[in-house]
């Protein structure tokens, strides 16, 4: 009776454990795009569903013998162990065309999920071979047991067990806890050899967990899309997601969050190979910026260059992923700011931050992810942009990245009195922008030859200022967009879903 209990309880945790599992397997492959989450739920319910029809077919052929269901059920969960730790490991070593992986995808995850789903009827039948008098407990305790590990392996596999292992080791760890499973009750399914065989097994999956390179899975998938010569310098993964930095063919640092574009580790003006001349631009926007908001640490470049601008006092920088800070302090071009008394880092939500500070701010500037990513609208729809501008001093200036979507501008637009389109920046005030930065490429310099300290080159910043000072900044009005823009709410979503990335791409 207490193994078929541990047995519903594992085969609950086993699933929904792994579903996380796949779950961010899934969206760091493909981009994070919204539809992640939905393809994984649809191939885990149809692997289930499948999986329990299955386990009834076995429960039939059975004849009430409890030991060939032990049987089964001891071979779906060695089967679960082998199948997943195989399966990704083929995932990240072979180069897949768009609707071949997904293709891929929709088998591995349904049959990932269907040979977990076995056990769940079986499990149930063994407790109807009871007397009648205990049928109904044995049953509920057992449905109890499936429901309680269900609800705990995705709490603990996203909360807890991935914030101390990579996803490679969490895998392992999940295909090593159905061999340990598969080790308690063996006596029950194949015998007494099995035991041995399932002890052996167990030592080679902890063996592989503590001494394979922790992030070789990871390695693996972006080599698997940026090419086997990627030169990966920094790896971090944790609950909150996915860091890594690849060195370009120019020596550039390029910064990837869940495997998407972040930026580079780029501060200078003159080498400028990260649109940093946007950042600069609000030098000239603002005479006396004293108090500066950025949400969105990242590589750390924007918030190196603004703490050189000359009446700074004071920036607070909002990062929900503390562990860019460890990116940060590895790079001699922005640790600095990390020992900046000025610079204070929040690790928090930034519209859990903006609610709870009322504080006025002279810039706000917001290191905007991709308009299509999940979650994107959060920070780029009309609710928290009108936070957002309430945070404002008057004659305050916001700036973010739109990454070119034409809704995202016009929805700054209906929001500010002010919105002015900067390549793909938007910087928006209480007051027309242009004129400010036209006349104050002097401040730009300033700003420019601060960054660059003892190797700064007068001449060639002062061309750089002059010609970040002389881009036009155009109105929506003055826009030619491909269609009529529309406007940005968390109700629609339109980044994420109506004009967003497909999940095949």
């Amino acid at each position: 009776r207490n193994k078929a209990l541990l047995l519903a309880f594992v085969s609950g945790l086993l699933s929904l454990g792994m579903e996380i599992v796949w779950t961010r397997l899934v969206s760091f492959t493909h981009h994070t795009v919204p539809q992640s989450f939905a393809y994984v739920l649809f191939c885990y319910l149809l692997g289930i569903a499948l999986g329990a029809h299955v386990g009834k077919k076995a429960c039939i052929r059975s004849h009430g013998r409890a030991e060939a269901l032990w049987r089964v059920a001891g071979q779906s969960l060695i089967w679960s162990a082998a199948f997943d730790v195989a399966t990704i490991a083929l995932y990240a070593a072979l180069p897949m065309k768009p609707y071949v992986d997904a293709a891929y995808l929709l088998v591995v995850i349904t049959l990932s999920a269907g040979i977990k789903g076995i056990i769940f009827p079986i499990v149930h039948y063994i407790g109807s071979l009871k007397s009648d008098e205990e049928l109904g407990a044995s049953i509920s305790n057992i449905y109890a047991a499936n429901v309680a590990g269900a609800t705990i392996g995705p709490l603990f596999v996203g909360f807890v067990l991935l914030n101390i292992a990579t996803l490679q080791q969490a895998m392992l760890i999940c295909a090593l806890a159905a061999i340990v499973v598969w080790a308690l009750v063996s006596r029950q399914t194949t015998g007494k050899k099995h035991f041995t065989l399932a002890l052996v097994s167990g030592a080679v999956m902890l063996a592989a967990i503590g001494l394979a390179d922790r992030h070789l899975l990871i390695r693996a998938l972006v080599e698997r899309e940026d090419g086997r010569g990627a030169k990966i310098e920094f790896i971090n993964e944790s609950r909150h997601g996915t860091i890594h930095a690849v060195r370009d063919k120019d020596d550039d640092l390029v910064v990837y969050g869940e495997n998407l574009y972040d930026g580079k580790i780029n501060t200078s003006l003159t080498h400028d190979v990260n649109g940093m001349f946007r950042v600069y631009a609000l030098a000239a926007m603002h005479h006396k910026p004293q108090r500066v908001l950025v949400i969105g640490l990242s590589g750390g470049s924007w918030v190196e260059v603004l703490r050189h601008f000359p009446q700074v006092q004071s920036i607070d920088v909002v990062e929900i992923n503390p562990n860019y800070l460890k990116l940060v302090k590895s790079q001699p071009e922005v640790a600095a700011l990390l020992d900046d008394q000025r610079v204070k880092i929040h690790i928090t939500d930034g519209r859990k931050y903006i609610r709870q500070h009322p504080e006025k701010y002279d810039l706000i500037v917001m290191n905007t992810t991709w308009h299509w990513r999940a979650y994107s609208v959060l920070l780029l729809g009309q609710d928290f942009m009108t936070a957002l501008r309430n945070s404002l001093n008057p004659g305050g200036v916001m700036a973010f990245n739109t990454t070119s979507s034409m809704d995202v501008f016009y929805t700054a637009s209906k929001v500010f009195p002010f919105a002015g389109l900067y390549s793909n920046f938007v910087f928006a005030s209480d007051h027309d922008l242009r004129p400010k930065l036209k006349d104050n490429a002097a401040r730009i310099y300033q700003v420019a030859m601060a960054v660059s300290g003892k190797s700064a080159n007068a001449e060639a910043i002062a061309e750089a200022a002059n010609n970040t000072a002389a881009r036009p900044v155009q109105l929506a009005t003055e826009v030619k967009f491909e269609r009529p823009p529309e406007v940005v709410t968390e109700r629609n979503m339109i980044t994420e879903y109506k004009y967003g990335m497909p999940f095949i791409h």
